[in-house]
């Protein structure tokens, strides 16, 4: 699996216009990851209280579901700040289809659709890889578009 495209341009417009975007985009992408730090950081609070969420649990499992669930608003809301999701959802699709390739014939699907849940839950209780990913990946393109206008000698307008 390819973890990172390189981008390519045909003319200076094109090049000009992913240098514009990948600016804005680095700006949002630099609070998606203090957001998806914070989901991260709050995943393993939650496991300190041990979340278990039944009617005779004690106060602090309680506390640990609602830090649980506080976590899993910051972690999508990271997602949809920074992006990645669609990289966490192929690297899910990889992994159902390693869990259905091992497995024989009646019982693959189960198998490859709990690997695909158990990596869907595992991608959104931590945040920070795939918005990470999906930062390095801005930050790339970014220093592609910069390079190609420097080779073509254009002059970069701030």
């Amino acid at each position: 699996m390819k973890l990172f495209e390189q981008k390519e341009f045909e003319n200076v417009t094109a090049a000009k216009t992913v240098k514009d975007e990948t600016e804005r985009l680095m700006k949002r992408n630099k609070i998606a990851i203090i957001v998806a730090l914070i989901a991260s950081g709050l995943v393993l609070l939650g496991l300190l209280f041990q979340t278990t969420i039944a009617p005779d649990v004690s106060a602090m499992e309680q506390i640990g579901a609602i830090i649980w669930c506080i976590a899993i608003g910051f972690s999508i809301a990271s997602y949809i700040i920074g992006g990645g999701f669609l990289i966490a959802l192929k690297c899910a699709g990889k992994i159902a289809g390693i869990g259905w390739l091992i497995i024989p014939f009646p019982f693959d699907i189960v198998t490859g659709f709990a690997c695909l849940i158990f990596a869907l839950l595992a991608f959104l209780f931590v945040p920070i890889i795939f918005v990470g990913i999906s930062c390095r990946q801005r930050r790339l393109d970014h220093e592609a578009a910069v390079a190609w206008m420097n080779y073509m000698n254009v002059e970069m307008a701030n």
